[in-house]
């Protein structure tokens, strides 16, 4: 089981924890905190975000850094269970896709909440390293992804980055390097900021600094630049012999004239020799070596195609049935990715809800029911004059059922909810004292909504008036 730790900046450089698991061993959590002052000395607390990974103990520390500071905290065996999945997470990966989906909590708004449980995040929202776009587009070649895998670069190093680079960049480019190794990057540790004078060792692996502010450097310095050299290995040199100077190379030893033998003339002893059966009796001729060669050959495949047959058949009478009961949960599971995804898209797709629909059973289990639902509101209750902030409660409360984030279903239904809708009607319905007494207990519940719906360019022209009206 994961944890997570929140600080905000304090007085005299001391980070003050705001939040933390509940559970969390008091050792780690005293070790996470000094981590956090260690941070907070190395860079102040800005709206600027950065990220780093750290080794603390046996535990394996992601952690951003903007006006709060942001652990998720993850334990051995989840890091051996990562390793295994067969989508190779790395760590910067793994931060950049909670990025995206808004798990770090940046905002001094929003410092105290930590999410219970693990956090949300599917396979197809880590990013696509396979072909080393990022490296492809700010090196000039994929090739130079290996960079960081090999020496001087694979050990302690520093990544020399033009101005222009931002942050995320920068974990692509290290995502895209460690998915190529095999330890998928878990154990080299790195910041995305420099906390000390480069010429100085780093308490991580790999640390950042821009090319203008490289001087000297007691480690190896890789300056990104937008023209590389892909790196490619040398050919052996080949042997020579090495002549010291003022010393004459010896002459060539000559060649000896070859001695020609004379011809034996000795005559060779007397032999018997009888005619073979077949040219004296009415017998077949024996087989010469090479068709005899080529039936051992024949008959050694034939006899390799029926020991398999054999085997193989063994082998299928032998295997353990196919579980019905995971064949059932990934049947079940299917819709429930299809939604997401259709939610993950952004647009509005009634008939392929509505398709989606007509499949599902909901007396099959309970989270077809909740699905089955979520559907209905969306497609049906959306068109409706009020009642708004009661299906937004029941769709996020049933968020993580649905593999989405409350924030990306929110917006979807809203986008849906105002797109044809008049402002007027649109603020007149929902503004009335019973509205807004609907839509307080829905952001009581989840907090976070107002900050990101002021943000959403599309949705806040319809939800200030609203907010401004519940203070």
């Amino acid at each position: 089981m994961s944890y997570q730790l929140i600080s905000a900046c304090g007085e005299k450089g001391q980070a003050k924890t705001l939040a933390v698991s509940p559970g969390m061993d008091p050792e780690l959590r005293s070790a996470i905190e000094s981590l956090s002052d260690t941070l907070l000395a190395g860079v102040p607390c800005s709206t600027t975000a950065h990220f780093c990974y750290h080794i603390t103990g046996r535990y394996h520390v992601l952690t951003a850094l903007s006006c709060n500071i942001h652990h998720l905290i993850l334990t051995p065996d989840e890091v051996e269970t990562l390793q295994k999945n067969s989508t190779r997470p790395t760590p910067a990966g793994i931060i950049a896709a909670l990025d995206n989906v808004l798990f770090w909590q940046h905002s001094a708004e929003s410092a105290g909440l930590i999410t219970p449980g693990e956090p949300r995040m599917t396979a197809s929202q880590l990013p696509d390293a396979s072909a080393q776009q990022t490296w492809k587009e700010l090196t000039g070649h994929k090739s130079n992804a290996t960079l960081l895998l090999a020496p001087p670069y694979n050990g302690a190093c520093i990544i020399a980055l033009p101005q222009q680079i931002s942050v995320n960049r920068l974990l692509l480019l290290l995502n895209e390097s460690m998915w190529l190794s095999a330890s998928r990057g878990w154990g080299r540790t790195f910041r995305t900021f420099s906390g000390a004078a480069v010429n100085q060792d780093e308490e991580v692996e790999i640390t950042v600094a821009p090319i203008s502010s490289i001087d000297t450097a007691s480690i190896p310095v890789l300056m990104l630049k937008s023209s590389m050299t892909p790196p490619r290995t040398e050919p052996a040199a080949p042997q020579s012999s090495v002549i010291g100077i003022g010393t004459v190379p010896p002459p060539p030893e000559p060649k000896q004239a070859p001695i020609i033998q004379p011809p034996d003339l000795t005559a060779e002893p007397y032999k018997y020799t009888e005619a073979p059966d077949y040219e004296t009796f009415d017998i077949r001729p024996p087989l010469s070596r090479r068709v005899r060669s080529w039936r051992y050959i024949i008959g050694l495949l034939l006899l390799t195609v029926v020991v398999y047959g054999l085997v193989s058949n063994f082998v299928d009478l032998a295997a353990a049935p196919v579980n019905d009961e995971e064949v059932m949960n990934t049947k079940s599971h299917l819709p429930i990715q299809e939604f997401a995804t259709i939610v993950h898209k952004g647009k509005p797709a009634d008939e392929q809800l509505c398709r989606l629909q007509n499949m599902i059973n909901p007396d099959e289990s309970e989270a077809h029911k909740v699905l089955y639902e979520s559907i209905g509101i969306l497609t049906g209750d959306i068109n409706e004059a009020e009642g708004h902030a009661d299906n937004l409660l029941y769709l996020l409360t049933h968020a993580p059922e649905l593999t989405l984030s409350e924030t990306e279903l929110c917006k979807y239904y809203l986008m849906l909810a105002t797109q044809s809708y008049p402002h007027d009607e649109w603020i007149a319905h929902n503004t009335k004292a019973p509205a807004l007494r609907r839509w307080h207990v829905l952001f009581k519940k989840f907090p976070l909504l107002k900050v990101e719906l002021k943000k959403d360019t599309g949705l806040n022209h319809h939800l200030t008036p609203i907010i401004q009206k519940l203070h």
